[in-house]
């Protein structure tokens, strides 16, 4: 699907620059390529981002959450979590309880 969605944005650009509205845009998209279609929104997106001096047509990077998290810390802590909770189930109770900031906690560990 990728390489459709290039395809697309490519498209997409050639419109804008030819004059087209967003909304012709898509119901031609629409026709050509049937379920392969790019949403509505991201062709109205992609129309917006042109319109405010976009020229490139490749996703950007974006930081945000990594789409992993599984360090040797995080892991250790919860192997200690998971440890301590089985033995003191009062400990788990209150752990739990100043995490999520609550004043009262009934849960089984």
């Amino acid at each position: 699907m990728s390489d459709m969605n290039f395809e697309q944005r490519c498209a997409i650009r050639f419109c804008f620059r030819l004059g087209h509205n967003a909304m012709d845009t898509f119901a031609k998209f629409q026709q050509a390529y049937g379920d392969n279609v790019l949403s509505r929104a991201q062709v109205f997106g992609w129309f917006k981002a042109f319109s405010e001096g976009r020229e490139s047509i490749e996703h950007e990077t974006r930081s945000g959450r990594p789409s992993s998290s599984r360090t040797d810390k995080c892991r250790q802590n919860l192997e200690s979590f998971a440890f301590r909770s089985s033995v003191d189930s009062q400990w788990c109770d209150q752990r739990v309880a100043r995490i999520f900031k609550l004043r009262a906690l009934y849960l089984v560990c």
